[in-house]
């Protein structure tokens, strides 16, 4: 059975064993522990910060799948298109933020965040699984080698009151399938995927099936994709050296920090 904890409870379990539901993101990312993110900006150093056109429609969709009611509060739709590569569009986006005491979300963002939501409940495998039981943003805490490791979850989904899936939701530039798994190993997905399947072990004694549900910020296709069991290994074999490598170090990275 799975160490399941109220994500309220975090900050007085941190870093300690267990699977926490309902954890924000900024909460998650204070928790002293190591993500596979961390890993590979300690190997590739760190890339620099992803543009708003990069990340922004995809965090909302993401709270909006998690918490539509929370999302609701968090988010309100600008008055105008603010561009925000002026000088001009920042000033504006400021004042509407100050005076909403909300973060700004543009007509067009707004536009392309519905067209994915739309997507995924009309897909006869995602929408399904939009509606299954389960714990949304789930932080997922062991410890390997040594070292607290953590992964945040999007959905762990339940039958009969176990976990029997872990969910990415993904959205991705890329426009079909087939690119999208091309871009696995450039990324490390694989790294990422086999960390998720092993902490998530690590607390419930399986190995669950963890499946991308991903969304096409272009074309609004939407695909579910699952990894070959070698990607699995090599994804597991990188990031498995990296922690030794980790463990070795960790007095002089924690120095430096």
């Amino acid at each position: 059975m799975a160490k399941t904890h109220d994500g309220a409870a975090m900050s007085k379990l941190v870093a300690k064993p267990g699977i926490y539901p309902g954890v924000p993101d900024e909460e998650y990312r204070g928790l002293l522990a190591r993500s596979a993110s961390d890993l590979k900006s300690w190997v590739d150093g760190p890339g620099k910060s992803p543009s708003r056109a990069a990340v922004f429609a995809g965090s909302v969709l993401h709270e909006i799948i998690a918490d539509p009611v929370a999302a609701g509060k968090r988010y309100a739709t600008t008055d105008g298109e603010f561009k925000l590569n002026t000088k001009e569009g920042r000033t504006a986006m400021d004042a509407f933020e100050m005076s909403t005491e909300k973060v700004g979300v543009r007509p067009s963002e707004k536009a392309q965040i519905g067209a994915m939501l739309k997507a995924l409940k009309e897909h006869p495998g995602s929408g399904p699984v939009l509606k299954a039981a389960g714990d949304s943003e789930c932080a997922c805490v062991a410890e390997f080698d040594g070292v607290p490791v953590k992964c945040l979850a999007d959905k762990l989904v339940r039958k009969n009151g176990d976990y029997t899936a872990i969910v990415d939701w993904k959205t991705t530039s890329a426009l079909s399938s087939q690119e999208f798994l091309d871009s696995i190993v450039r990324f490390r997905y694989d790294v990422s995927a086999a960390y998720y399947v092993d902490i998530v072990h690590a607390n419930t004694g399986k190995f669950l099936p963890f499946f991308w549900i991903c969304v096409s910020k272009r074309s609004y296709e939407v695909w579910i994709t699952k990894l070959d069991p070698l990607f699995y290994s090599t994804g597991r074999r990188w990031y498995q050296d990296v922690l030794t490598l980790w463990a070795r170090h960790v007095g002089v990275v924690n120095a430096e920090k």
